[in-house]
């Protein structure tokens, strides 16, 4: 038999409080987070249609795109979508490495089918708010706490400054899978091993895989720190069932799926990139810096400490829970919570918070050296793992671990106040805790903006669509979106991890080098003056009949005229019987209301 633990046990207040509401754990929860998702996402509930923070630029370009993509690839050209020719035409490019997030994409076909791709991220923003609070707060069930203890874990997870910060990310967004395989997982360690505990505990984990790679990351971990705790309460005659059908079966399943969708995938990874520098030529890329693990972002801004702020470190969830997870760590004694249990929480927070902290650990933005060596960490093994070099966006992982300590710290406080018994009511208490972690981590509604469609030059365009100049990834959002609304071929965008392609096309098509730089104001080597005067307009015959736009937000102004003219110089010869190169600037003019959101059915 598996371990049996008794683990629907209730404390005094989450008797009291079930009494109260006289409804389930899951149906109090579905109330209470639909309530304050309805709440505090209003201006996403009351303009569904309204661009998220302004223009589609960057990654919620590309991730609108992703959602439109999917729903097109599937439904309306009846094939996979891990492989496009709409972008990088003719050549098309490899999706597997793209973060997709195809599960988002199959989820919301219906409203990307009906309604669009922006009501479709509006609808998962909103929804994946709530459903990460009632996760969230059925996992922390799972550890004994009180349905007002554990409502606090999940508020504390759909409303944390990482969420907020990654607005923009849909696939980082969409945290309520992982909280849905943590839940699982527990279910299944302390259940009876059923066949239908372990495929939900898959499905969950399949789930957060296809929505980020680095979920599917989180949910191994978790997966195999928790069979380290619970393995050794088995009886003898139940470990290596345990071993073969526990840990393996979901194990093997989810790494098949993995070869499978990568199966025989084009070269990629063609070297590092580091981005943050670090001794001994180590790529601690987004590593965070220890001092963000102790200092909520208040006290970094209050006092200007200079390290960085950007979203992929706005992770503390502030001084409140800091302190109430550190007290639990000294009164073990005092908690309700089991042996296991507790070890195993200690111990997953502190695994994610060391992977945080990238392969050398720093402090204000220096590397921590001792006699000129720096000290390494575990996550410096990554480096040299080919397979895991793209996750390396370390800081991520803190989000993990500072929920953990939440539910520690929620766990100490519930039993602090069972053992004083107070009088005022708990909910009261857990209430004033949620207040102060808005406060602390500066939480602010979303933003909508009535924004403007950045492409309505493509209507009615048919030929494929050239941009210059080709800019860094901050462009391929405006670029993806352009086809979303009206899908038409794109000759490049620069994904990020995709960047190759560039060199690609420049190399294959002198002339878009040529155009490169004259959008970007660059001078002329004396090649690119011979090619000008001898082949240029044979190579840019060999693109065929293309549309070819300025990005409006490569130049402005008389800068953004000059490069027009120079442009218009070096295409106004071009024999017109080749084909049409037709030269606009892609400065449209702000619709009406009722034009913000173009339906995309086909």
């Amino acid at each position: 038999m598996m371990n049996k633990s008794n683990d629907t046990r209730q404390s005094p207040a989450a008797v009291k409080t079930s009494r109260l509401f006289r409804l389930s754990d899951h149906s109090f929860f579905m109330l209470f987070f639909g309530v304050c998702t309805l709440i505090l996402c209003f201006p996403i509930v009351h303009h569904p249609t309204f661009h998220l923070a302004g223009q589609p630029l960057g990654d919620k370009g590309t991730n609108l795109w992703n959602l439109w993509w999917v729903y097109y690839a599937l439904f309306i050209q009846h094939d996979l979508p891990l492989f496009t020719t709409m972008v990088f035409y003719p050549w098309g490019c490899d999706l597997r490495y793209h973060t997709l997030s195809i599960a988002n994409g199959i989820l919301v076909s219906p409203i990307t089918h009906f309604w669009g791709p922006v009501v479709s991220y509006n609808f998962l923003f909103v929804l994946w708010t709530g459903l990460t609070g009632v996760f969230a707060a059925m996992w922390a069930r799972r550890f004994e706490l009180g349905i007002p203890a554990a409502t606090l874990v999940g508020f504390a997870a759909a409303f944390n400054p990482f969420r907020w910060a990654h607005q923009q990310h849909l696939n980082l967004f969409s945290t309520a899978w992982l909280f849905l395989a943590f839940y699982s997982c527990e279910k299944l360690v302390k259940g009876k091993g059923t066949w239908r505990e372990i495929l939900f505990f898959v499905f969950a984990w399949l789930a957060a895989l296809f929505t980020d790679w680095y979920f599917g990351l989180y949910v191994g971990i978790y997966f195999m720190v928790r069979l380290f705790f619970v393995y050794s309460t088995y009886e003898k005659e139940d470990k290596k069932y345990v071993f073969l059908k526990v840990a393996g079966f979901p194990f093997f399943i989810v790494l098949l799926s993995v070869v499978a969708y990568f199966h025989n995938p084009e070269p990629f990874f063609r070297g590092r990139i580091p981005v943050d520098e670090v001794a001994v030529q180590f790529a601690a890329f987004w590593s965070l810096d220890f001092f963000h693990l102790i200092t909520p972002l208040w006290m970094i801004r209050m006092f200007s400490i200079p390290i960085g702020m950007e979203g992929e470190f706005h992770l503390n969830p502030g001084l409140l829970f800091l302190l109430l997870g550190i007290a639990s760590f000294f009164h073990r004694r005092q908690m309700r919570l089991k042996c296991t249990d507790y070890r195993f929480l200690r111990a997953a927070a502190f695994v994610f918070f060391i992977l945080s902290l990238g392969p050398v650990i720093q402090f204000m933005r220096d590397p921590v050296s001792f006699f000129g060596i720096p000290f390494f960490l575990p996550t410096a093994i990554v480096e040299f793992v080919p397979a895991l070099t793209s996750m390396r966006v370390f800081a991520r992982f803190a989000f993990i671990g500072f929920i953990l300590l939440v539910l520690l710290g929620s766990a100490w406080l519930e039993n602090w106040m069972n053992r004083r018994d107070f009088k005022i009511p708990r909910a009261i208490v857990y209430y004033a805790c949620g207040c102060v972690f808005l406060l602390e981590t500066n939480w602010k509604f979303p933003v909508m903006i009535e924004s403007a469609s950045p492409a309505p030059m493509f209507a009615g365009v048919h030929q494929p669509i050239l941009e210059v100049p080709f800019e860094p990834s901050s462009l391929s959002g405006l670029h993806l979106y352009h086809q979303t609304v009206h899908q038409q071929p794109i000759y490049i965008a620069e994904f990020s991890r995709l960047s190759e392609y560039k060199d690609r096309y420049e190399n294959a098509y002198p002339a878009l080098g040529i155009l490169n730089k004259v959008a970007l104001s660059l001078p002329f080597s004396d090649e690119d003056l011979q090619l000008i005067q001898t082949r240029f307009h044979e190579e840019l015959r060999r693109l065929g009949t293309v549309r070819i736009i300025i990005s409006g937000t490569s130049s402005v102004g008389e800068e953004a005229e000059q490069v027009k003219d120079g442009l218009r110089r070096l295409l106004e010869s071009y024999p017109r019987e080749w084909g049409e190169v037709q030269l606009q600037s892609a400065t449209p003019p702000l619709p009406k209301k009722a034009q913000i959101h173009k339906n995309v059915k086909n």
